[in-house]
């Protein structure tokens, strides 16, 4: 699942999407950060936290000097990168963590962008996106995993493959369902 730097611009009833280049840094340029400002006090073995779509914007200025401060950059989710005429691409607009002692399970709270949208030319359709203002209020979440957390682990994704989804514990779900969905 590919993730992407993309360019966000509007006008009055739209958002131009432009994409930049190929993001594969996620857990290293955006989570880590995150970890390493939560004060590690020994008596804490759990810590929820949030990044705001503000917060991920800030990060990727931090860590690329290429992009530039007057502009608003996204980053945005291929979902099915390899079916063939069909694009679905999703832009991240908070992360949820909610993290152990070795591992970190993660919301993220996408906003579609288009969601298996038929085209000729996949490739050419991905550069440059219009989204309607209208449109750009459809959420979906998606559950995913780091391998790291408060004091230990490795910046790498959660097993890969058919399966891939965290094991939820009931403190961690109770912070996803009340702060990323907001059901109370």
């Amino acid at each position: 699942m590919p993730f992407y730097i993309y360019e966000r611009t509007e006008n009055n009833s739209q958002y131009i999407f432009n994409r930049r280049y190929c993001f594969d840094a996620l857990p290293r340029k955006i989570i880590q950060p995150k970890l390493d400002q939560i004060n590690i006090n020994p008596d804490i073995d759990k810590y929820p936290w949030k990044l705001s779509s503000y917060d991920i914007s800030q990060l990727l200025f931090q860590t690329d000097s290429d992009l530039q401060l007057d502009k608003k950059y996204v980053i945005v989710i291929d979902l099915k990168p390899n079916k063939d005429k069909v694009i679905s691409l999703f832009q991240i607009e908070n992360i949820y963590g909610y993290s152990y002692n070795d591992w970190t399970p993660l919301c993220l709270e996408l906003i579609i962008l288009v969601d298996d949208i038929n085209v000729q030319d996949v490739e050419k359709q991905k550069e440059i996106l219009t989204v309607e203002k209208t449109n750009f209020k459809k959420i979906v979440y998606e559950f995913l995993y780091i391998k790291k957390g408060l004091r230990s682990g490795t910046l790498n994704w959660g097993m890969v493959g058919s399966v891939n989804a965290p094991l939820l514990w009931p403190d961690s779900l109770s912070y996803f369902i009340r702060n990323c969905i907001k059901i109370t």
